[in-house]
């Protein structure tokens, strides 16, 4: 993690209580408020170590979701997007209606490891600690259509697409399985989230968008061209050539 500026901040984003708009060296940006840090307490803390996930800095801490828990728009939850899944996802509460809530949804490549729900807490945390969550898009025309990417399609309209799904309200006890889960703008658990998340009855989904499998594909494609390289020959004479093919 890195931070620059300073940076003046120009206003709040409509509709978005955390995010902000700044401008820096002429050129503005939008940011969550979990990502940014006064200028003055910049000149007090070392960077290298601050957790900006701590649940102890904002004062909730995540916790198994129970019956009559209160749920804010922009809160980070645990649930499973309907009552049959087997599999439980991270999404951020978009919208609250009088019969059901918008949720915006969060995918990770990362796989669960076999028996998930057999291993122990310390395995299921080093498992948790590697998953990377990510908005996603979801691209409906062309030959990826109905595929996910991490890219904006219409960068104007970031909403447009985006990965989204509705809970009723009168499922939301069986649907939301934790709740003030917290999120590092790289996209990690905290600590806190991680322990809550290993004390649940079932596992994480995992997704893999167009550029997690191309980077797969480059990783494939890099260990071939290693393993090539490695059966070839280190001399072309018809003495060294026979020496190491030849079995001992």
């Amino acid at each position: 993690m890195h931070y620059q500026g300073p940076v003046t901040i120009v206003g709040s984003i409509s509709d978005r209580k955390r995010q902000h708009e700044m401008e820096h060296n002429g050129k503005r940006y939008k940011r969550d408020i979990s990502m940014l840090i006064p200028e003055q307490t910049m000149l007090e803390i070392d960077v290298t170590t601050l957790d900006v996930t701590d649940s102890r800095e904002s004062g909730t801490k995540p916790k198994p979701h129970v019956n009559g828990d209160e749920i804010r728009e922009e809160d980070l939850i645990r649930c499973k997007t309907e009552l049959t899944d087997t599999k439980r996802y991270l999404a951020e509460i978009n919208k609250i209606y009088s019969d059901e809530i918008e949720v915006v949804y969060f995918t990770t490549p990362a796989k669960t490891a076999e028996n998930y729900i057999e291993r122990s807490f310390d395995e299921k945390s080093e498992n948790l600690r590697s998953a990377r969550f990510r908005k996603t898009w979801i691209i409906r025309d062309g030959k990826n259509a109905g595929k996910g990417t991490l890219k904006v399609p219409f960068p104007s309209n970031p909403e447009l697409r985006v990965w989204k799904g509705r809970l009723p309200k009168s499922e939301l006890n069986e649907l939301i399985l934790a709740t003030n889960i917290k999120l590092s703008p790289q996209g990690y658990l905290s600590k806190d989230s991680i322990d809550i998340a290993c004390k649940l009855p079932i596992s994480f989904g995992s997704y893999e968008t167009i550029e997690d499998e191309q980077e797969h594909l480059n990783s494939l494609r890099q260990a071939n061209a290693l393993f090539t390289y490695a059966q070839r020959t280190l001399c072309t004479c018809a003495q060294c050539a026979l020496c190491f093919t030849q079995k001992q």
